[in-house]
């Protein structure tokens, strides 16, 4: 089963409230996206914040996964 990428973000940050502000999100924003996945509209901006740490075919991968 392949890990939430909003996972590998918080942990890379040091938490919910780090990755939030360091991708300029909402805190609500970011636990949502810890508990369900980045939404597949934000994958490729979420790519370029992270400076690719996490990849946006990641996100469609979790995303697809999540369906299936």
């Amino acid at each position: 089963m392949k890990t939430n990428p909003a996972h590998k973000l918080s942990a890379h940050y040091g938490g919910i409230r780090q990755m939030a502000e360091a991708l300029d999100l909402t805190y609500e924003t970011a636990r949502r996206w810890v508990e369900n996945g980045i939404p597949l509209e934000r994958a490729l901006t979420v790519e370029q914040r992270s400076n690719k740490l996490v990849r946006a075919e990641h996100v469609l991968q979790y995303a697809r996964q999540q369906q299936g």
